[in-house]
Order: structure tokens, then sequence, then C-alpha cells
């Protein structure tokens, strides 16, 4: 499977999967927001096991707070490769990032091209292999993101994507689908569309 594939997979479930949790709760947008964060938390670390040296790490999460006093690593959601040297004054091992796989932002604001673009800017400084944003599909904010934001993603290295989702306030409203678009020289491809199954 390759990396798109992958993460069309990894977002599809996630989405289903935030959409059944909240379906017979009566939760605020962004308690739905929390729960997808979540969500794509858990499917990451489905893709990326901690006993193969990976940690998954968001700020819901405190799965690797004992080895690394935090929950959340610089972003939203962080998939890293780890590894071990000897600690300086005791017997033991320390675990070190060894190389970012995922670094993965969301902002779900649709009003803000200054917030989607504040967030944005973190993945330009990581050094990930993948990056990917997330935001709210629609309106004049996605016309924005399409047209502009494909210059500052250039900037970055590794995979860059764009994952357009739908806002928590549609989620119960039937058929829906999340825009996933690559980065490709200067401007996003084409783009897929991944159907959710609720």
């Amino acid at each position: 499977m390759n990396i798109e594939e992958q993460l069309s997979l990894i977002l599809q479930n996630a989405l289903a999967q935030s959409i059944q949790n909240t379906i017979n709760e009566n939760l605020d947008n962004a308690r739905k927001g929390d729960q997808w964060i979540q969500e794509l938390t858990n499917q990451f670390r489905q893709q990326y096991p901690t006993n193969d040296d990976f940690r998954v790490f968001s700020k819901p999460s405190s799965e690797h707070r004992n080895e690394f006093l935090l929950n959340e690593l610089l972003h939203d959601i962080c998939v890293v490769r780890t590894a071990t040297i000897p600690s300086a004054f005791w017997d033991k091992n320390l675990i070190y990032v060894a190389e970012g796989i995922w670094q993965i932002e969301s902002e779900f604001q649709t009003d803000d091209s200054r917030e989607t673009l504040k967030d944005f800017n973190k993945l330009v400084l990581g050094s990930a292999q993948n990056k990917l944003f997330i935001a709210p599909s629609g309106g004049r904010l996605e016309q924005w993101m399409m047209r502009h934001l494909c210059v500052v993603a250039a900037r970055c290295t590794g995979n860059v994507f764009l994952a357009l989702v739908p806002q928590p306030n549609q989620w119960n409203t039937g058929k829906l689908q999340i825009q996933l678009f690559k980065l490709e020289g200067q401007n996003w491809d084409d783009g897929k569309m991944i159907k959710i199954n609720t």
C-alpha cells in the first residue's frame, strides 16, 4: 500500500469512527473535533505500532508520557521512530526521536486564514518525511487554501498533503467525503475523494 492509500484509509476510518462515537452524544463541535483528533491518533497507532519503535504523540493521549514527560510533541499529531542512548547518570536507557515520519496539524476555523497559516507554518519547520494539514471543506477559506497555501507548502520537505474535511456540525447530514490533495511541485494535485461510510 502506498503512502496516499495508507493516508486515505486512516482518514476514512478516523472520521467514520468519530461520527459513530458522537452520534448518540450531544457533543458541541469542539468536543467532536477533539474526538476526531483522538480517532486519527488511534488510526496512526495501528499503522505505526509502539513495539516497532514508533511513537504517536497527540494532546489527548498520554500513552508515552512516562518516556517523554509530555503528550503532544510540537504538532497536533506527530509520528516518530525512536531509538535509545544510555543515560549520563543512571544505568538505564533514554528514548529519543530518531526520525520524524508524520507531522499533522489541523485548524477548523472557517473564517481565519491567519490561524490556518500559523498552524501550517509548523509543518514548514519540521523535518518529517510526511506532512498533513487538515482543514474544513467549503467556502472562501477552501478557495484561499487551494490557491495560496500551496506556495507555503512548497517550502516543506518531504510529502505534503492537504485534507479538507466536513465541519463537525455537518457530520450528521448523511453522505460525507474528505478531499485529499498532495503537493506536486508548486501546486496541489487534482485530489482524491474519500467517501465516509457511517
